[in-house]
Formats: structure tokens, sequence, C-alpha cells
């Protein structure tokens, strides 16, 4: 028993292709001249399709009104149109608003047919109408530059023309409409009204603080009690600190006062004692007479001559006392030092009252500027919060005049029609109906007849029930072919 040899899939080759076109070349003829001959008959009775244009330049006339709070300027614009800027336009062009417009503005009868959508609802129509429209419009930036082609076709070369006139109309009134917000002049009016009010009652409420506290600037005030503070209170600090100096000094003084006499010698004059001696010497000598007269009866140690003696030797003493201590005349007076030194503490502790009694004063008045700088620096703080809400009731005011007449000249510019997009190229009613595409079409047609030409003469291929080559015997069959023959047709 043979083993089954499992079919294996070939890709056909070129020539099997081609062969089937040869063997029914008849029909295959036949098959692209009806095709061919219905798709030229087709494009012959189409009707005349007529295309209107224009083109729409993108620019930077003017900027765009934004209704921010911010104090930004009309002229602060991008250099250049952005590409989605411009797709932002092709947009708006084709948006179901201006369409609506456009056929509402021209007719809706005159894109829907007569008995078309006749029974349906308004609405319906058109829908039906704009979708109409959207289909035979063609909106698309030209490559590399900032301009928008707009193209239309209709059957009516006069209605082509007038829709593109009107749609041009309508999107520029949209596009005045969508860059910049309704009612801004209004808006930008009522806030300068509201902020010119605030101003004036912020500019009441500082008067009358003024009035109320008798200060003109209390910040300005508060930085002169400060100054001034501080000028007083290096005058007590140094006040003070020269008090101290005088009491040290005092007490010094005093302390010299009191190791220094208050009387010294002034004249010192040795006197002689010539007398006292002559009286000494006269009962020296009287004793010793005397002394001389008594040995003569009586000895020495007779009581009363040893008595005598004892007299004479202490008189002989106060004599030699007498010659070695001479007596002295000292004259003394108030001591000049000690008087200096009285009168300078005096002065000091003169001084140092009258100093004590500033520092007192210096205390007072610093203390005095202290509460008043604090009174003053209360004072500047509630004075600072209205004139900060003066001032921003100024810059507000200021800004939001400045907004209201950007909004006057934008209204100004809306109704003389000044926009960042202008026609470059106005549409006009073609005279010419746009063929390019016919040929188009005939191409079509005739690939469209080949492609159908092929596919006949391999279907008649694969229908026949017949072999006609020893290959397709051997490949279908796996049997092995001895002899062909060949046919007569």
């Amino acid at each position: 028993m043979r083993d089954e040899v499992e079919p294996t899939f070939h890709l056909p080759t070129l020539r099997q292709l081609v062969i089937p076109l040869f063997r029914h070349r008849l029909a295959v003829v036949i098959t692209f001249a009806v095709v061919a001959a219905a798709a030229a008959l087709a494009i012959v009775l189409m009707p005349r399709v007529y295309k209107a244009e224009m083109k729409l330049l993108v620019n930077r006339e003017r900027a765009d009104t934004i209704m921010t709070a911010n104090a930004q300027t009309a002229g602060a614009v991008p250099a250049e149109i952005s590409e989605g800027e411009l797709y932002g336009e092709v947009e708006l062009i084709q948006s179901r608003e201006v369409l609506e417009r456009v056929v509402g503005a021209i007719g809706i009868d005159r894109f829907l047919s007569t008995d078309q959508h006749a029974s349906e609802p308004a609405a319906a129509r058109m829908a039906a109408a704009v979708k109409a429209v959207h289909d035979d419009l063609t909106v698309e930036p030209l490559r590399k530059t900032t301009m928008i082609r707009v193209a239309y076709e209709s059957q009516d070369p006069q209605l082509a023309a007038q829709v593109l006139k009107q749609l041009s109309t309508v999107y520029l009134e949209k596009h005045l409409a969508v860059r910049r917000p309704a009612g801004a002049y209004d808006f930008f009016t009522q806030q300068a009204r509201r902020y010119t009010e605030e101003l004036e009652t912020a500019q009441q409420a500082l008067a009358a603080f003024a009035d109320r506290e008798q200060v003109v600037a209390a910040t300005t005030g508060k930085e002169i009690m400060l100054r001034k503070q501080n000028e007083f209170e290096s005058d007590l600090d140094r006040t003070e600190a020269t008090i101290a100096d005088l009491s040290r000094r005092l007490g010094d003084i005093d302390q010299q006062i009191r190791s220094t006499p208050d009387r010294q010698i002034t004249q010192v004059r040795d006197v002689g004692n010539i007398e006292m001696l002559r009286g000494l010497k006269n009962d020296i000598l009287k004793l010793e007479i005397a002394r001389s007269e008594m040995l003569t009866k009586f000895t020495s140690a007779y009581p009363p001559v040893v008595r005598l003696e004892e007299q004479l030797a202490q008189l002989r003493e106060a004599q030699a006392r007498a010659e070695q201590t001479p007596l002295r005349d000292e004259t003394t007076d108030q001591n000049p030092t000690w008087q200096w030194l009285r009168n300078e503490a005096a002065r000091v502790r003169t001084e140092r009252a009258a100093l004590i009694a500033k520092a007192a004063s210096l205390k007072r008045t610093v203390a005095d500027y202290t509460a008043r700088a604090a009174r003053l620096d209360r004072q500047s703080v509630e004075e600072g919060e209205l004139q900060r809400a003066v001032k921003v009731a100024e810059e507000n005011q200021t800004l939001y005049r400045r907004k209201q007449e950007e909004a006057r000249v934008s209204d100004a510019l809306d109704r003389t029609r000044i926009a960042n997009v202008a026609i470059a190229e106005s549409p006009v009613a073609p005279h010419m109906p746009s063929g390019s595409h016919r040929g188009l079409l005939f191409v079509a047609a005739l690939l469209l007849a080949a492609f159908l030409s092929v596919c006949m003469a391999h279907l008649l291929e694969v229908l026949a029930p017949a072999f006609h080559t020893g290959d397709e015997v051997t490949r279908l069959l796996d049997i092995p072919v001895l002899a062909t023959t060949p046919s007569n047709d």
C-alpha cells in the first residue's frame, strides 16, 4: 500500500496566470469592452461641475482682547502664525454654525432637489443641506504659507460663487465673535466704575484718619521719633557713664581727704635756751659752793652731802639735755592740698548732682519718645493699610480704564471689520466646468475594466471541467502522463 503524500501548495507562476487570458481571450475582450463602455458612458453623462475658489490670508493685523486682570498690552502678540492657528481657522470655516448661516442666507431649496426631504421637518432639511454643502466644500491650508484655500463645487457656477461669498462674510463675522469675548467693553466699564468708587472711599478714609489722629505722615514721623529717641538714649548713656566716672573720682578724693592733714608747718625757727642754761649753771655753781663748804666740815658720806651730790647730778643731767635739745619755734597754716581736695570734691559733687538731674530728665524724655514712637507705629500701620488700599484702588482703576479703552478700540475695529484674516483672492463664478477629475475617472474605469477582465478569465478557467496540459494532470492527480495529443480548437 502506497504511503499517502500530503499535497503541497505552490504559488502560481506568471505563465500560469497569463495562459487563462489567452485561452479565454474572447471573454476578456468582451468583458473589458462592456465595462469600459459603461464607465465611459457614465462619465460622459455625468453633470458638469463648476468649482469656485477663494483664498484667505491669516495675518497679525490686530491683537485679540483677552478678558484677564493682567496689565497686558494689546501689541504683545506672537511673531508668527502657528500651524495650530491655521487649522483652527480651517475648522471654524467648516463649523456647523457657519454652514447653517450660509445655507439659511442662500436658501435650503438651492441645495436640495424639489422632492428630496420634502416631507421631513425643517431641522432635518437644514441638516441635509448643511451636509451637502460640507461634502462639496474643500478647505485646506496651503503648504509653507499662512493662506487657506477654500473651494466649492456645484452644478450651478453662480451658486458656487454665491456660497463662497456668503461663507466669507459669515466666517469673518464668526472669527471676530470668537476672537474676543462678548460684552468686554461693558465689563471693563463696570469694573473701572467700581474701582473709581473704591478709590474715592479709600481716599476719604485716609483723609479722615489724618484729621482724627492729627498726623500727616505717621511713617515719617515714626522714623523721626526713633532717630530722636536714639540720640537721647546715646546722650543718656554718655551721661550715666560720666556720672559713674564722677562717683569714682569722688570716692578717690574723699579717700585722699581722709589721708591728708588739714594743716601743715609753714615756718620752723630754732629758739636758744640760754636763760635756762644760765639758771642751771647758777644753780650748779651754788650747789658746788655749798658742797665745798660742807666738805670742809663734814665727810662725803654725810647725808646732807649725799643729797647735795644727788641734786647736783640732776642739775648737770638737765644741763646736758638742755644743751642737746634746744627749743624750736614752729608756725602752722591750712594745708592747700587738703583745701584743693575739698574744693574738688565739692565741684565733683555739684557736677554729679547736675548730671544725675540731667539723666533723670533724659530718661523721662526717652520714655516720652518711646511712647510717642509706639503710638506713631500703630498709626503708621493703620496709615499703611489705608495707603495700600488707595494704591491698589488706583492701580485697578488705571488697569481697567486701559482695558476699557482696549475693548472700545476692539469694538471699533470690529465695526470696521479689521481682523487677523483677510480675503487674499475673492471668489468669482467659474466659466469652465471642473473637468480635471473626469480624466482620472476614465483612467480608473479602464483599470477597473482590466481587473474585471482578468477576474472573468480566471473564473472561466476555474469553472472549466477539463485538463489542458499534462502538467495539470500531474499536479492535480499526481499520476504520470505518458503522451499528449493536440486539441482541434
